[in-house]
């Protein structure tokens, strides 16, 4: 850091008017309305997965090194849990947008990148 101490020091010492507490009030009373819906669809999504008995297979997928609950969810909300539309793992992993493709025309391959898939 190229500031002095004192630099620092005085930087953090600051003025709040009556508008500023008004406006950090206001930001703070938003921010724990969304924490109170995020809280809210939370509960709804595992109602859901309860209902529909796909709380085991939301668990199974919580065993996966990188997954949590929220991803596990994810994915069921997006594919459920009857893989019998997929023929094969390829299929899914294609599906989802997690194959990349591979062009190759007159000896010079071109990889394709990824598509954006499901958002995990």
């Amino acid at each position: 850091m190229r500031a002095s101490k004192e630099e620092l020091a005085s930087s953090l010492k600051g003025f709040l008017s009556i508008h500023h507490r008004f406006m950090l009030g206001l930001i703070k009373k938003s921010i724990l309305e969304k924490e109170a819906l995020l809280t809210e669809l939370d509960q709804q999504i595992y109602e859901h997965l309860k209902a529909h008995e796909m709380k085991l297979d939301a668990k199974l997928l919580e065993n996966i090194p990188g997954l949590g609950k929220d991803a596990a969810a994810s994915i069921l909300a997006e594919i459920g849990n009857d893989m019998d539309k997929f023929p094969t793992a390829q299929h899914l992993a294609s599906w989802a947008g997690m194959s990349p493709g591979n062009d190759e025309s007159a000896g010079k391959k071109k990889v394709a990148a990824s598509r954006t898939g499901i958002n995990i």
